[in-house]
């Protein structure tokens, strides 16, 4: 089932994203397999600006940056709750991610985010919730959520 929320004002997505916690708990496991939100959107969408909200409405008190230069940014919520944001924009295929070994982290050590996650394939684990993000005018976005177990 697809759920699509038009026209949101960037300046709500605080808002929206602790909605979208409370209304859809079991994409928020905390234990395998963790969900792997993969995300689409042009650049300057906002993808990094949405994970940034969510993982803040989710508590975490750290920074949240783009990992577009380090590829992966942790974030752990305690010592059982982590949380992995990755940014494949510089990756160009697949067989680049073997020597960094993100296989091991996606679906396995906590819940993951994935942007330009199209440059790799379908190579990630279920359950996934695909985001895709459209810019309707400067402020505003069109975002669309599907869950997929399997």
């Amino acid at each position: 089932m697809i759920k699509k929320y038009k026209s949101i004002h960037l300046s709500h997505l605080q808002e929206l994203t602790k909605s979208i916690i409370q209304d859809n708990p079991n994409w928020f496991n905390w234990s395998i397999p963790y969900s792997t939100f993969l995300l689409s959107g042009d650049m300057g969408a906002g993808k990094t600006t949405f994970i940034r909200n969510l993982l803040q409405s989710l508590g975490v008190k750290e920074t949240i940056n783009s990992p577009t230069f380090s590829l992966m940014n942790q974030y752990n919520l305690s010592a059982e709750k982590s949380i992995y944001h990755f940014d494949l924009y510089r990756i160009h295929q697949a067989s680049e991610l073997e020597d960094l070994e993100f296989e091991e982290v996606w679906g396995k050590l906590g819940i993951c985010f994935v942007e330009w996650w199209q440059k790799v394939g379908d190579i990630f684990p279920y359950p996934r919730i695909y985001i895709n993000i459209e810019i309707d005018s400067f402020e505003t976005r069109t975002i669309s959520f599907e869950f997929v177990s399997k």
